[in-house]
């Protein structure tokens, strides 16, 4: 397809396409960085090229992507990783990301939800101290190892600064609070994660390893 879209008008797209349907724009926003205003214009241009479309079910209106913004989402992402000039570093950073920070992340975050005890999983119902601030600690020790990886990405694929700046935010509200800030929060380390995992694996084009 010959259409065109900017950068602003792919970070819209590419959210539609990762997290599907959404009626609600901030979430948007959260993800890209973008002011309201802006999503509001990305989301009317995109509209005007049948990249997105708006749905109406049960009185909710909702944006999602349609079969042609799939596949101009995708042709943006291979030519943002062609640009950058970088596609083998790139990569590289990426099987980093997924082979070394992610696995240990997911253990991480297991272990803290559910502990062994006598050999069996129990559900973990943090009266031990000790054991949750080991963990803490050991995802402290991660975030600062994981922020190195990601200065690299970003500096060749701008649109991954926002991660850097939201894990920060999210590690220092997890210092204070861990059991809201771990996972159980909207913006928990473990949901800004999981979106900045999704936005690895997309520009990769690999599909998730459960």
């Amino acid at each position: 397809m010959g259409l065109e879209i900017n950068e602003k008008e792919f970070l819209v797209l590419n959210y539609l396409d990762i997290f599907g349907a959404t009626a609600d724009l901030r979430r948007i926003q959260k993800s890209t960085g973008l002011e309201s205003e802006e999503v509001v214009a990305c989301l009317s241009k995109l509209a005007e090229k049948r990249l997105v479309v708006k749905e109406t079910r049960d009185m909710i209106e909702k944006w999602k992507i349609t079969s042609d913004g799939e596949r101009v989402v995708n042709s943006y992402r291979q030519l943002a990783l062609e640009r950058t000039g970088q596609r083998e570093t790139i990569i590289k950073k990426f099987e980093e990301f997924e082979n070394i920070y992610n696995m240990k992340f997911k253990h991480l975050a297991t272990a803290w939800q559910v502990k062994i005890v006598n050999g069996r999983p129990v559900v973990n119902d943090h009266s031990d101290p000790e054991y949750d601030s080991a963990i803490l600690n050991q995802v402290l020790d991660l975030h600062k190892n994981v922020l190195s990886t990601l200065k690299v990405i970003a500096g060749a694929i701008p649109m991954f600064r926002i991660y850097i700046e939201r894990l920060d935010d999210a590690a220092k509200k997890m210092k204070e609070n861990p059991r809201e800030y771990f996972i159980r929060n909207e913006d928990s380390y473990h949901n800004v994660w999981f979106e900045l995992h999704e936005n690895v694996l997309r520009l990769w084009g690999r599909e998730r390893r459960e």
